[in-house]
């Protein structure tokens, strides 16, 4: 093999103060053999690495716990979030690729973007909640299903 990579200084497995370029053959030894504190971490009787776990949550005080429990309890909710908008993003690709053949499948696209605005800051009015779910009763009853929602009316 021809010249090799340059070898930076203040490694200390290599004993020369300045930069030469090395055959990689040499190289490869070089990073190859143990560091010596590894040699001497076996000699003062090092153990090697195990699969046992160490739970370091019970090595942390009360409020480093709570901390660590809300940032997992948070990276759960935006993964959770994010699922939910992959598969609400599938559902109107689904919605918009073809028209509606019948009316039942024009009033299932209008029953989710009606439950989609109802989930809306704009729609907290409850004039529009009311309507909502006036447009939803008549949908299911118009398409023969019976009703989940109580009759607010009555």
């Amino acid at each position: 093999m021809g010249i090799g990579t340059p070898v930076i200084n203040g490694d200390s497995r290599f004993p020369f103060e300045e930069r030469k370029l090395l055959p990689v053959a040499v190289v490869a030894d070089i990073w190859a053999a143990p560091h010596p504190e590894w040699t001497w971490w076996a000699r003062r009787g090092g153990k090697e690495m195990t699969d046992k776990t160490i739970d370091l949550d019970k090595r942390r005080g009360m409020a480093a716990q709570r901390e660590t429990r809300l940032r997992r309890l948070h990276a759960e909710v935006r993964e959770q979030r994010d699922a939910l908008r992959a598969r609400q993003d599938a559902l109107e690709e689904q919605l918009v690729a073809a028209p509606a053949e019948t009316w039942e499948e024009a009033a299932e696209k209008a029953r989710y973007l009606l439950t989609l605005f109802a989930a809306s800051i704009d729609a907290r009015d409850p004039r529009r909640q009311k309507l909502i779910a006036a447009v939803l009763e008549d949908f299911s009853r118009l398409s023969g299903e019976i009703s989940d929602a109580p009759n607010d009316g009555a």
